[in-house]
């Protein structure tokens, strides 16, 4: 079944993501103002006691479109995770990312590296390197894609790649320990649970669920963020 693809606006350009990170870079430099914390610090901390509570300090945590890098600071600062990536194909959002690391002192606890999660595997590993990582945390990228000009089922293909990809530290995202072992936490406020569900399940299992609040309106209950946590279906190995 088709994707009914979301319209497309600035929030899903390049261009959009290099002119606000540029403006919070300086925002950054001239008054310490550590930039938006995407989908709020509450969010935010849901994602970082769940790594903290299931993985140890010596795992390695990818965030995929990591922006000012918030998220991992707060891993490497509270809660001492010492083999951080952050993965962003923004160079001015890296360089605010680095920035923020550097000024809590955790600079060597993460990495920050220029990534395209639309490019081949092959690409991908060249530019990260070949490590399994235990979990790819993604806070609001795949939203941003969704968004993109033209975005199809071959750019959803892409990332899905990327992914399993970054999981394994293969280019055909199979690789049977880390497989069973990699986690996939996605985070939305685009898309509904069984939307997600729809997207990532024929090469993902859900695996659980943070509770976020629900709102209710006009008699009806809905939540405007979904947080989901996957790993790579058996099948696939």
């Amino acid at each position: 079944m088709s994707t009914e693809e979301l319209n497309s606006c600035d929030l899903g350009t390049k261009e959009y993501w290099a002119s606000a990170y540029a403006k919070e870079l300086k925002n950054f430099e001239e008054f310490g103002d550590e930039g938006e914390i995407w989908f709020g610090e509450q969010n935010e901390c849901r994602i970082v006691k769940w790594v903290a509570k299931n993985f140890a300090v010596s795992d390695s945590i990818v965030d995929i479109g990591c922006g000012n890098g918030h998220l991992l600071v707060r891993l490497a600062a509270d809660h001492n995770f010492s083999c951080l990536l952050g993965l962003d194909y923004v160079e001015e959002a890296l360089t605010l990312a680095k920035s923020l690391a550097v000024s809590k002192n955790v600079q060597g606890s993460i990495g920050h590296k220029v990534c395209d999660l639309l490019s081949s595997p092959l690409t991908i590993l060249e530019n990260v390197g070949t490590i399994a990582h235990a979990v790819v945390v993604d806070k609001g990228t795949y939203d941003s894609i969704c968004l993109m000009p033209n975005m199809d089922q071959a750019k959803r293909n892409a990332y899905i790649q990327a992914v399993k990809t970054l999981i394994t530290g293969s280019c055909n995202g199979e690789d049977q320990e880390h497989n069973a072992r990699g986690r996939f936490l996605i985070t939305s406020c685009n898309w509904t649970r069984d939307e997600l569900l729809s997207h990532f399940t024929n090469d993902f299992e859900l695996v659980e669920e943070l509770p976020t609040p629900a709102i209710s309106f006009g008699g009806k209950q809905g939540k405007t963020v979904t947080s989901l946590i996957f790993k790579i279906k058996a099948a696939q190995v």
